[in-house]
């Protein structure tokens, strides 16, 4: 509907009311005798609880956790693994922090052994 606010509103009302005089009148004075009062009590509001807003918080905490827990579990699962070493033909287990080389910590002890 395209039409210009002026040319609507200059188009007269051709609907008669549905109410006779006598209706209308009632019903206006009835409307002026029954004013509401100021003093009624309020309702409560009825905005919609939004769930999906009072999880996000918790969901943001967890998911940054697991973020940094489950690297530093995966790292540390993957340092604790004994490594089987042959020293001068004896067999060595070694369990490395850190994810060092067992292979160096035997060389670095046997030349700390060896300079005593």
């Amino acid at each position: 509907m395209r039409k210009d606010f002026d040319s609507l509103w200059d188009t007269p009302n051709v609907t008669p009311c549905p109410l006779s005089d006598a209706q209308m009148a009632a019903m206006i004075h009835y409307a002026q005798q029954h004013t509401p009062s100021p003093a009624l009590p309020t309702l409560p509001s009825t905005t919609p609880r939004r769930p999906f807003r009072q999880l996000v918080a918790p969901l943001a905490v967890a998911a940054s956790l697991a973020l940094l827990i489950i690297p530093l579990t995966i790292n540390r699962m993957h340092a604790a693994v004994p490594h089987a070493v042959d020293y001068e033909g004896q067999h060595v287990k070694i369990v490395c922090n850190n994810q060092c080389e067992a292979d160096i910590i035997i060389q670095s002890l046997d030349t700390f052994i060896q300079q005593s």
